[in-house]
């Protein structure tokens, strides 16, 4: 199906290059590792930011269901402040959401045609690859888990999150059949460091994660790409099973018990352990979060101070010190902090953002090349979004861009891609074929007995 992109003037794609620098540079962290006093960021950001103004593309962005939900999640986060624990803190929370929440308006109001939005999930795709080569070279392990030294990713579950989440545009670039085949190939093997890094990570939330996106794909695909998934899985879990150390192993199937065994290191079992009492803290941690919402349900314990909360509850009621940690949930971040109101903006931007990247179920036969395309991007970016929700229920990332990344781009997406898709299929509706006519049955030839039977029988009644 031909298509033409609408015109994009000059500056426009000045500001839109200097988006593609900022998505580089933040998901990359090269800069973390290079000139991390520089304010380059900052500065491609308010560029964009500035561009997208004059351009009308905050509008936009704030038109969308998306944009809304986002828009009143942060008004209830102000409303919050004044019922805080510690109003100096949340007012320092919500100063660095407000910076962070540009990032939606600059993708969803910047992007407008879909080759800008091809370009983003190459962007991001190539990116997050440079930060697991990086972590792979440069990546610490003090406790035995793959992490950056300094920067963003400094705890191992958010860098696990990160790079689950990249390999859905990986898939969608790997599988786009109007690319050259070398650039697909290259995508298959840009897996390979992505997963090794995310292996090293010990991350079970996201192991978790990567099992339901697995499953989501293994059900949205057909039976050929069905045993390729099944046999790619398999070798990775049995390479996985190899190549780890023997302590990461068994932090993986640990969950709830830590069963002792004297061909362990000392090492192993110190970290065994911790793997345990991890769990257990998480769920401590899970239940004071839900009890301090139920406590606070409107406006919660202010924005950035659960840590601050769960420590004067647990002194309170335990008769010791909290722990002084996030809650390692993304959902009961929200609420405890902002109340069950911003959980319900939280949560409907999320299925907003699924409703938004979703399209009508065609047989892949029936589409144009570049349909199919948008089809596979439209499955990419759902399973982002599984790795996301899955992960967030195992970490606490509702304040930082992973998912105003992600629903920016499915905004993008919306107007774009889904957009040119439904106009298509209603313009040629996929039909089943239009039922045949029966034929009229072929003449029955009689035997010479029943023919003559036949002329007589006639013959009579005339």
């Amino acid at each position: 199906m031909a298509s033409s992109e609408p015109y994009v003037s000059p500056l426009h794609k000045i500001a839109f290059l200097c988006l593609l620098f900022y998505v580089f540079i933040l998901h990359s962290r090269v800069l973390d590792l290079t000139f991390p006093y520089l304010r380059i960021p900052s500065l491609t950001l308010y560029a964009s930011m500035f561009a997208a103004f004059l351009g009308g593309g905050i509008l936009r962005a704030y038109t969308h269901r998306i944009g809304v939900c986002l828009l009143l999640l942060t008004g209830w986060m102000f409303m919050a402040v004044p019922f805080s624990v510690w109003i100096g803190g949340s007012i320092t929370a919500v100063k660095l959401w407000m910076k962070t929440f540009l990032l939606y308006f600059v993708l969803a109001g910047l992007a407008t045609t879909w080759g800008q939005f091809r370009h983003l999930v190459h962007t991001i795709a190539w990116s997050i690859l440079v930060l697991a080569l990086l972590a792979l070279w440069v990546g610490e392990m003090p406790q035995g888990r793959l992490m950056l030294s300094v920067g963003r990713f400094t705890n191992p579950n958010d860098l696990a999150q990160i790079l689950l989440m990249a390999l859905p545009f990986w898939w969608y670039i790997a599988g786009n059949p109007n690319l050259k085949r070398s650039y697909r190939v290259l995508s298959y093997l840009a897996m390979v460091p992505i997963l090794v890094a995310m292996s090293k990570t010990g991350s079970r939330g996201a192991l978790v994660a990567a099992a339901v996106v697995a499953l989501v794909l293994f059900w949205r695909s057909s039976m050929v790409h069905k045993f390729q998934l099944t046999i790619g899985v398999l070798v990775v879990v049995a390479a996985a099973a190899l190549l780890l150390p023997d302590y990461l192993v068994r932090r993986y199937v640990t969950f709830f018990d830590a069963e002792e065994s004297e061909t362990y290191s000392e090492f192993d079992e110190r970290f065994a352990g911790s793997a345990v009492s991890s769990t257990w803290s998480r769920w401590a941690l899970l239940q004071d979060s839900i009890i301090l919402t139920l406590h606070n349900p409107l406006f919660g314990v202010g924005p950035g101070q659960f840590d601050v909360a769960q420590d004067i509850y647990s002194r309170a009621t335990r008769g010791r010190k909290g722990s002084w940690q996030v809650t390692h949930n993304s959902f009961t971040e929200v609420s405890s902090q902002n109340g069950i109101p911003a959980l319900v903006f939280y949560t409907a931007a999320i299925i907003f953002a699924f409703q938004a990247v979703s399209l009508p179920r065609t047989p892949r036969r029936k589409l144009t090349p570049r349909l199919a395309e948008i089809s596979a991007a439209s499955l990419c970016m759902r399973l982002s979004l599984w790795a996301y929700v899955v992960s967030s229920m195992f970490g606490s990332f509702a304040f930082q861009t992973q998912f105003l990344t992600l629903g920016g781009l499915a905004v993008v997406f919306s107007r774009t891609g889904a957009l040119e898709f439904k106009r298509a299929i209603a313009t040629n509706p996929v039909s089943p074929p239009a039922p045949q006519p029966l034929a009229a049955p072929p003449p029955q030839r009689l035997s010479p007995v029943f023919a003559r039977r036949a002329a007589g029988s006639s013959a009579g009644t005339a």
